[in-house]
């Protein structure tokens, strides 16, 4: 019966949970300290697409011109109240003569993204 020990012995892989003897470590799951909290690349690309439609049929409450879609993603300067969470700014402008500026804010909160409206500055 000494078989049945063997694999216990061989351990299991970094990064893996250990599931096999009954114990699922949830905390492997979640980001070490080390992995600064931020957007990534697809979270980056979605928002710039969800905004670039969205700019597409908002109009200029001033002037009546559409939105701008060369949009700017910029980090806020307001704080975060969740730990590991992240704030951007979507900024663009009107195509109005006057170009009038309008902001959005987006917020991930425990891995959902929070998308706010386009508001005058």
């Amino acid at each position: 019966m000494e078989w049945l020990t063997l694999p216990a012995l061989w351990g299991v892989p970094a990064g893996m949970p250990a599931i096999w003897n009954g114990y699922y470590d949830r905390r492997l799951e979640q980001p070490g300290a080390d992995v600064e909290a931020g957007p990534t690349e697809l979270d980056l690309a979605l928002i710039k697409t969800l905004y670039e439609a969205i700019a597409a049929g908002t109009f200029c409450a001033r002037c009546g011109a559409t939105l701008g879609r060369r949009l700017r993603l910029v980090p806020s300067s307001r704080p975060v109240t969740t730990p590991g969470s992240w704030r951007l700014l979507v900024v663009t402008r009107c195509h109005g003569w006057l170009r009038h500026p309008f902001a959005a804010d987006v917020t991930e909160v425990a891995g959902d993204l929070r998308i706010g409206q386009f508001d005058r500055v």
